[in-house]
């Protein structure tokens, strides 16, 4: 099992090393697949808390310690990954807000290659709004199976996370 969860932490170092750098521009990445990037991240960690505590009914001898592997791995998550996904999602949500004021102030007029234009970007803010709702509850799924896993394991693993305290990610329109 320790094998098994190192290699579910090896998958998710290289998938968010490859998501994270420091933003989604310097990599080159869109936002979308950016978020959608990091929403695997938290899933993979999902799937290796989950890995790691699924010995729940076997007497409390025969349950293994938590991996200094695993215990690294959550440390790399709360410590980078989380506050990285943090300030994407602020910034989607500026650049969406730059979108809608400029779409609203932009006039369709009768060229139809105005309207497609304005059409794609209101589907693209449309994709992005739907991928953050997904990515924040990735993430609280994940601090969810931590917890457990700290009640179990009688280790606290939430010490290094640093949850927000605003969770309010609709869209703020402006009239």
């Amino acid at each position: 099992m320790a094998r098994h969860t190192s290699t579910l932490a090896n998958a998710l170092q290289f998938e968010a090393a490859s998501a994270l750098a420091l933003t989604a521009q310097e990599l080159g990445l869109s936002h979308p697949q950016a978020l959608a990037s990091l929403r695997l991240c938290f899933k993979l960690a999902n799937a290796a808390a989950k890995t790691c505590g699924s010995n729940k009914n076997k007497p409390a001898a025969a349950q293994p310690l938590i991996s200094p592997v695993f215990r690294g791995m959550v440390s790399w998550v709360n410590t980078a990954a989380t506050p990285a996904a943090y300030s994407l999602i602020q910034s989607v949500q500026q650049g969406m807000q730059e979108n809608a004021d400029a779409g609203n102030n932009a006039d369709a007029g009768p060229d139809p290659k105005q309207r497609k234009l304005k059409r794609g970007s209101a589907q693209r803010v449309s994709q992005e709004s739907r991928l953050i709702p997904e990515l924040v509850f990735c993430i609280e799924d994940y601090e969810r199976q931590l917890l457990k896993l700290s009640k179990t394991g009688k280790l606290n693993l939430m010490v290094t996370a640093k949850r927000a305290v605003n969770r309010d990610f609709r869209l703020q329109l402006s009239a």
